[in-house]
Formats: structure tokens, C-alpha cells, sequence
């Protein structure tokens, strides 16, 4: 169950940095620096460089945890609707005592 949310989450990241990488993102990323002056825009580059840190240092982790609970999730709903499925087909009925 791990290692198919680690694929999925290791695509999405592989697309995630892929689409955020492209110049036109990155310019809108960076226009409302355009508008800003001074010691503004110099804390908005700090602060876009320390958010780009911390994104790159937990993304795959966090996107690996997502995965894994939604995949979880579907295990655990498919267990479920199996055993209601078994159950209402007869198969789970108690023996009668004689």
C-alpha cells in the first residue's frame, strides 16, 4: 500500500515542479513584487524564497502522506462494502443452535 502512494505521489510531485518551473508561472509568482518598493520587496523575495525552501523540504512527504490516507481509505471502504455484500448475500449468518 506504501509503495502505490509513494508512485503517485512521487507523479504528482514530478508534474507539481514541472508546471511551477515554467516561465509564465513563475512571472505570475513574482507580479505583485512588480508593484512593491524598497524594503517591501525585499522581504516579498525573502519570503517567496523561504516558502519555495520549506515546499521543496516537506512537499513529497506531505503529498506521500495524502496518498497514503487515500489509499487507506479506499482499502478500508472496499473491506467494508464486501463484508456488507457477504452479509446481505447470507454468508455471514450465525449457525442456528440445535
Amino acid at each position: 500500500m506504501l509503495s502505490i502512494a509513494d508512485f503517485f505521489a512521487r507523479i504528482t510531485w514530478f508534474y507539481l515542479l514541472r508546471w511551477m518551473r515554467m516561465p509564465w508561472m513563475r512571472r505570475v509568482h513574482l507580479w505583485p513584487a512588480r508593484k512593491m518598493v524598497g524594503e517591501r520587496r525585499e522581504k516579498f523575495y525573502e519570503n517567496y524564497k523561504k516558502q519555495n525552501r520549506f515546499a521543496r523540504r516537506i512537499g513529497l512527504k506531505l503529498l506521500r502522506w495524502a496518498y497514503l490516507m487515500l489509499v487507506a481509505s479506499f482499502f478500508i471502504q472496499l473491506t467494508l462494502a464486501a463484508i456488507l455484500y457477504l452479509n446481505s448475500a447470507g454468508y455471514l449468518v450465525r449457525p442456528s443452535d440445535q
